[in-house]
């Protein structure tokens, strides 16, 4: 999946994490710390997708939810960070 800025972004199940590139190359965005049900972790994440805002919603099948991950700027409106706001259980 391409962001609004290009960059591409993975779920990958195997290695429960969504990876994104960027100017310098690819980087661990979400669950970079393995299998979990934390707000930071997933299990079995299968897509994945934006909203107008930039927000990441993860469908992470093994805990049962979608995980929405909010896009954080500064004023530059650079990438500085993700962070887990509210998850749906489905």
């Amino acid at each position: 999946m391409l962001d609004a800025d290009g960059y591409l972004f993975i779920t990958d199940y195997n290695n429960p994490r969504i990876i994104s590139t960027g100017p310098n190359g690819f980087r661990c965005i979400v669950g970079c710390f393995g299998y979990g049900s934390a707000a930071n972790e997933l299990y079995e994440p299968r897509s994945l997708s934006f909203d107008s805002s930039g927000n990441i919603f993860v469908t992470d099948t093994g805990n049962q939810r979608i995980q929405k991950f909010l896009l954080a700027t500064n004023s530059c409106r650079k990438y500085i960070n993700i962070s887990s706001r509210s998850n749906i259980r489905i």
